[in-house]
Order: C-alpha cells, then structure tokens, then sequence
C-alpha cells in the first residue's frame, strides 16, 4: 500500500492493527517503500502518508527511521525530508557506505533536497566511508552555487570571529599602555 501510495488503504490498515514495523524481506518498513515509490509526484500526500506512519508507531525505532530520511533525500522528497526532521533529527545519520542524506541529494541532484538539508543545519563537513565530503559529488550548476554560498558565509563568519579576536587583543594591548 505503501508502495503504491494509497493512503485510504493504509489508514485502513493501521485501523485494523496492521504492523507498522514490521519489515520486508529486505528490511524495509512501510515507510521505506513510500520513500522509494517511483510512483508517488503528490509531495503532499507523500507528506501525508509519512506523518500517518509516523504518529502511528511513534518512531519507536529510530535507526529504521534515520534510514528512511536518508531514501527521502536519495528519491527526492523534500516534504517526507521535513517531516522526519520535525520528528526527530536524524539530519547528519549516515548509511553503510558513511553517506548522509547531503551526499545523496547531492550525488541525485536534487536542489530543494539540498537547499532544505542546508537551510535545516546539516554538517557539510562529515565525511563518507571513503572520504568524501557531500560537496565533492556536485554535478549541476544549480547546487555548486548553494554549496559556493554556504562556504563563503562559513568564512565571513570566521573571518569575523578572527575580527573580533584582533580587535579583542588590541584592546588589552592599549589598556596595558
């Protein structure tokens, strides 16, 4: 149901009982096969589907779930993005390979992914498995100017704190005159 992205049936199915942890043989929960429906274009019942699933097993365990906004951002769902990251924050988790949902939505280049990754906080500095930062799986034009932007405003801010600390220390040298 899932999968398919009716959510008539899923309520449905919660109604009667069903398992909402339970997983497939691959392991995956419902709320894995929503995040990797090919299917599903409605960001919003996507969303709706999501809060469904998720206020219905009260995110009882989290590294599924982590793993869930990990294939929101590889499948390009920015609205399943925001829902799991106002449930609980899984925003720096990281997969097998040691990749975040950054390095994914990156790596797809999927922009509204990235730009509400960004705007949400996630760490641009964590590095994969193999040592790679998100940054270095840029492909479109569209993302290496967000990533460009965050790096200039990480170093106007250090430029301001080493500002502060120079003007800081210019200050005891006058009070010792």
């Amino acid at each position: 149901a899932c999968y398919f992205c009716s959510p008539d049936i899923i309520v449905t199915l919660i109604e009667a009982g069903a398992e909402i942890d339970a997983q497939t043989e691959q392991g995956r929960t419902a709320l894995h096969e929503l995040c990797r429906s090919p299917t599903l274009n409605n960001e919003t019942l996507l969303a709706e589907i999501a809060c469904i699933l998720i206020d219905a097993d009260n995110m009882t365990k989290s590294s599924i779930y982590a793993n869930v906004f990990v294939l929101a951002a590889y499948h390009n769902h920015p609205s399943v993005v925001l829902v799991l990251l106002e449930s609980h924050s899984f925003i720096n988790h990281t997969d097998q390979q040691g990749w975040t949902a950054l390095h994914w939505a990156i790596d797809r280049d999927h922009v509204d992914v990235v730009q509400l990754l960004i705007d949400k906080g996630i760490r641009t500095d964590i590095r994969s498995h193999r040592g790679e930062l998100a940054i270095s799986r840029v492909k479109s034009c569209r993302i290496h100017d967000i990533m460009k932007h965050i790096k200039r405003q990480s170093l106007s801010l250090a430029d301001k704190s080493s500002m502060q600390v120079t003007s800081s220390i210019s200050m005891i040298d006058l009070e010792k005159i």
